[in-house]
């Protein structure tokens, strides 16, 4: 593919002139324009790889996970010796009061997705609650950071044990893959300060 500057080989489409062994058009999705490239005999086959390959590395670079988080208080019922628990919305919380946040994630796919990362944002104004975070099938790591370093909840032990150090974000890292359409729960709780 032979394209230089946007004077000699790759110009602005204005009237397409085609030439079955020698332009094509690409529509350019930053400008909104549309431009016609030249291509040598040759190459032709290595510019239909290139285009192949560089669509594929953007349709998987799309994330198509769905991840929503959902603010909740929990709710025990007493019936006798029975006890029914239940997460309502968290409509109005009060200071020392824990919410429970459930992470709702959707593969909206058709594929399968591999090695699933989720990083969730612990709320402002709110202390992440220890070994209070699930996740099916995830390892679990902690930021104090702002989410730029994570660690395991035993190094996070030892850092406390000198500060106490307030959760900024939990990532969830699936060890198996998530299956088309497929919905996983996560939950984690925090005291709102």
């Amino acid at each position: 593919m032979c394209v230089t500057s946007a004077k000699s080989k790759l110009h602005r489409l204005t009237q397409f002139d085609y030439h079955p062994s020698r332009t094509f058009a690409i529509d350019s999705p930053v400008t909104n324009s549309v431009y016609t490239v030249l291509i040598r005999p040759f190459p032709v086959i290595v510019t239909l790889w290139l285009l192949a390959f560089c669509t594929s590395v953007f349709a998987e670079s799309a994330n198509p996970l769905l991840i929503t988080m959902s603010p909740e208080i929990r709710i025990v019922e007493r019936h006798g010796k029975d006890e029914q628990v239940r997460y309502v919305p968290a409509r109005k919380v009060e200071q020392g009061q824990e919410i429970y946040y459930t992470v709702r994630i959707v593969n909206a796919s058709n594929e399968k997705v591999r090695h699933a990362t989720v990083v969730q944002t612990v709320p402002a104004n709110t202390s992440l609650v220890e070994k209070s975070v699930t996740g099916a099938g995830a390892a679990l790591t902690y930021s104090i950071d702002g989410g730029k370093n994570f660690i395991t909840l035993t190094e996070l032990r030892n850092v406390s044990a000198t500060v106490t150090p307030r959760v900024t974000h939990i990532r969830w890292q699936f060890r198996h893959s998530l299956a088309p359409h497929v919905t996983v729960l996560a939950r984690f709780c925090a005291v709102f300060d």
